[in-house]
């Protein structure tokens, strides 16, 4: 969509071949364009004068003596713009900055208050990255469109100038109210690079909108002296795990840590994950250490050759802007049982599976998925079933891994960010036993990071092979699980669980749905994430649930969710 000026012939000499020629086609003349309306230069210029001084007079006689703020904004390379042409009027907020990474950061500053704008103007409000400016040059913009009217009808005069009076003094007091911490974090960016003059690939993907809200709460924070609850993002809160007496016998000298690790990862560390998750039926070597469950993901879509990556219609963001990245094209599926009437289909591509899955957090019967990744399996498509969050609620004895590990065509991508706590240690393993994929990706993390971290990959084996180790995984779990389970019922018994989202499966994960909106949440100072962040297909049914994560301490959950 873009705002373009209309380049109009102003000559009635052409204007009248055109309608004897509209006559005998036996055209009609639409009433937004008649030759009425066409003027000369001096004559549309006049009719221009007339509007804005229409608008002074409207202003005066309806008492609003406000100084408009438009182009004294104090935020770089932006504007406050009045405009109204023959087929629209616009109150927006344009960012026009000549350098298009410039325009493009400004933007994603103001994006981020994306959340407190839409609570404030409702859904009205438009937001375009990419976006064709009045005089026709490329910018972005946050903007108000009144449809139907015609600057040049004085009978539509009146709408466009309630319009202008009613929309501008949302935009200008949302700029009042954000200027300064705008102007801050764009100084901030400053201070820590700068520009030159190179060309970018651009991978046409946008910083999370999860990591976005956490840095809005915590600016509201600041400014108002509330604590927000961030629900935002997955990262536990409900304990930390406890490592004092696992790091306490590390040797940080030692040419585990110090030298480059192995390529696949350290033989004694792929041998414990054999154990710990496949029962010690598989082997070490069709396993393979990455940096996090996003590195195992990202290797796996820049290696394996499929044409497309068929999606849950409810998905985790990051698989989209991943592929997106990766120039992998996806589709989505409604449900897991709707897979299996279109395997011909999926002949030749791939399928995603995670479960419980992110951002539903809905675990599907074993069993009945066995069956399905084992008919995907058997008719040659591709399944990558990455599912980090079960082993935080099972053990060594859940054997549905091994029932997994031999199937050609399954790759199962794993994390140790929430199986046990780990998130900033960044290391999670893919397991193939197809031998030439796993060479491969060995190869390519090799050359993309000479190996995984090595004081990770201590931490990790140690938690799965010592006394210490094992003692701190069941103390993190035994309480994590406990408070996800209290925090859910709660949920379920105050009617806020989302319980259209859970037919035939169980709400059982760190995050689950809510039905409340993002900006409903947020009045009640809590930062959670609109559904409609995480599906392409559904964004406007989605728009009215919250993804919110459960793995906080029960009574702070309770405390923040009782007065909704």
């Amino acid at each position: 969509m873009g705002c373009k000026v209309y380049k109009l012939y102003h000559s009635r000499k052409y204007m009248k071949y055109f309608a004897i020629f509209a006559i005998f086609a036996g055209l009609s003349l639409h009433t937004n364009f008649n030759l009425s309306e066409v003027f000369t230069k001096e004559e549309a210029k006049e009719i221009r004068v007339k509007f804005w001084e229409g608008f002074k007079r409207y202003c005066k006689r309806k008492h609003i003596y406000r100084k408009w703020v438009l182009t004294g904004v104090k935020i770089r390379s932006t504007q406050l713009k009045f405009y109204a042409d023959r087929e629209k009027a616009l109150v927006l907020f344009q960012i026009d900055h000549k350098n298009e990474l410039r325009r493009f950061e400004v933007y994603e500053c103001m994006l981020s208050y994306q959340t407190l704008f839409r609570a404030e103007c409702g859904d009205e409000l438009k937001w375009e990255e990419e976006y064709t400016g009045i005089e026709g040059q490329e910018i972005s913009a946050i903007y108000f469109e009144l449809r139907g009217v015609n600057l040049y009808r004085e009978e539509d005069h009146e709408r466009i100038y309630a319009f202008f009076a009613e929309k501008m003094p949302l935009l200008e007091d949302l700029y009042y109210e954000y200027r300064d911490l705008i102007n801050e974090r764009l100084k901030q960016n400053d201070n820590e690079k700068r520009w030159i003059a190179m060309k970018i690939n651009k991978s046409g993907a946008a910083l999370s909108r999860i990591v976005q809200i956490g840095e809005t709460l915590k600016e509201l924070s600041q400014k108002s002296g509330k604590e927000y609850l961030p629900l935002n993002r997955g990262v536990n809160q409900v304990v930390n795990i406890d490592l004092t007496e696992v790091v306490k016998s590390i040797n940080f000298n030692s040419p585990e840590i110090q030298v480059y690790p192995h390529g696949a990862g350290r033989p004694d560390l792929r041998a414990a994950i054999n154990e710990e998750f496949f029962a010690g039926k598989s082997s070490p070597d069709n396993i393979l250490i990455t940096a996090g469950g996003m590195h195992a993901l990202d290797l796996v879509a820049q290696t394996v050759n499929i044409g497309k990556l068929f999606l849950p219609s409810y998905y985790w963001g990051c698989y989209f802007k991943m592929l997106k990245i990766r120039s992998v094209e996806s589709e989505g599926y409604d449900s897991q049982s709707d897979l299996l009437p279109m395997i011909d289909r999926l002949r030749g591509n791939a399928v995603l599976i995670s479960d419980p899955s992110n951002p539903l957090g809905d675990k599907h019967d074993d069993e009945e998925q066995l069956n399905i990744i084992r008919a995907l399996n058997d008719a040659g498509v591709v399944i990558f079933y990455d599912c980090p969050y079960r082993r935080l609620f099972m053990d060594a004895s859940d054997d549905y891994y091994t029932r997994l590990m031999n199937l050609d065509n399954v790759i199962i991508t794993e994390s140790f960010s929430k199986s046990v706590g780990l998130s900033g240690q960044r290391l999670g393993f893919i397991h193939t036993c197809n031998k030439e994929l796993h060479d491969e990706l060995e190869v390519r993390v090799m050359y993309n990071t000479n190996g995984i971290n090595g004081f990770a990959q201590e931490l990790v084996l140690r938690l799965l092979t010592t006394p210490e180790g094992k003692k701190a995984v069941m103390a993190f779990k035994e309480r994590t699980t406990r408070d996800i389970a209290l925090n859910i019922e709660y949920l379920r018994e105050r009617g806020l669980l989302a319980e259209e989202f859970y037919h035939g499966t169980t709400p059982r994960g760190i995050f689950v749905i809510v039905n409340r909106s993002e900006e409903e949440l947020l009045e009640h100072y809590i930062g959670a994430v609109s559904l409609s962040f995480f599906t392409k297909t559904r964004q406007e049914y989605a728009k009215n649930y919250s993804r919110i994560c459960v793995s906080v301490p029960h009574d702070k959950l309770v405390k923040y969710f009782e007065a909704i």
